[in-house]
């Protein structure tokens, strides 16, 4: 893999007019090289066809480890900007009251980068008990979908007992696939499997009150420009989509720099 990625840069480099002091390679200068390459373009593409895995790898490492780059600058400049500003009244907090991080979710119950992230967000609250705690905010996308219904349970449940409805919003989450398929059935199987009150479950959902706020939260994540799901405020950090959990983890690190000491 080594010798490939020498050979591929040397011989793109001078392809392209550019120029190296490494030796081109045994027993042939740079001039002699380009030559050959220029009389035989065949040597390189059968090199190229023969790695071509190895090539996309190195192409899709640089330009995640660029992307990587780019996420950790944004968050450098964040880390000078206040918090957003959101409602939390009434909200289901998850985690100490005082912790010095506050993790904002605007998810979707049905979407599968919101069920990656829900895993990560998951392992983040067991490792992380005493600095962190998290706030869920349904923002489904998908108007024709269950996302609005699938929230509507978690806010109804919550109004019966809110350790029931962290059960549910788990529960939800690892039913993603099957939630999107059946729907509403998925819903009472899985409230029922939380414990919860099925009959009054059935009246909560349609109330003024979690109508009410997921109106405000839908309309809170259009206010602060969500263009998809998940979004994670982590106090001031702003992070999009389900990122790899190191690099969830860099934003807990950064966040934690400038978050209020108890």
């Amino acid at each position: 893999m080594k010798k490939f990625v020498l050979f591929f840069f040397l011989t793109l480099a001078l392809l392209l007019g550019g120029r190296t002091s490494a030796p081109a390679a045994p027993g042939l200068t740079e001039d002699q090289l380009r030559r050959m390459l220029e009389a035989h373009p065949d040597i390189l593409l059968g090199v190229l066809q023969k790695h071509s895995e190895e090539l996309l790898d190195l192409v899709q490492s640089g330009a995640t480890s660029r992307r990587n780059k780019a996420i950790v600058n944004e968050w450098r400049r964040s880390l000078k900007q206040p918090a957003p500003n959101v409602e939390l009244r009434g909200r289901y907090i998850k985690g100490p009251e005082k912790a010095p991080l506050t993790i904002i979710a605007y998810s979707d119950f049905t979407c599968p980068f919101c069920q990656k992230g829900a895993n990560t967000i998951r392992r983040i609250l067991k490792e992380r008990k005493d600095q962190v705690r998290y706030v869920f905010k349904a923002y489904p996308l998908d108007s024709k979908g269950f996302g609005r219904l699938a929230a509507a349970y978690f806010l109804a449940a919550g109004l019966q007992s809110e350790a029931k409805a962290w059960k549910l919003h788990d529960l939800l989450f690892s039913s993603r696939a099957e939630l999107v398929q059946d729907g509403e059935k998925t819903l009472k199987k899985m409230a029922a499997e939380a414990g919860l009150d099925l009959n009054r479950l059935a009246e909560d959902i349609k109330s003024a009150r979690v109508n009410e706020m997921l109106d405000t939260d839908y309309a809170e994540g259009a206010r602060l420009n969500l263009e998809g799901t998940p979004t994670y405020f982590i106090n001031q950090l702003a992070v999009h989509g389900a990122l790899a959990p190191e690099l969830f983890d860099k934003a807990i690190e950064m966040a934690l720099t400038t978050a209020p000491r108890p």
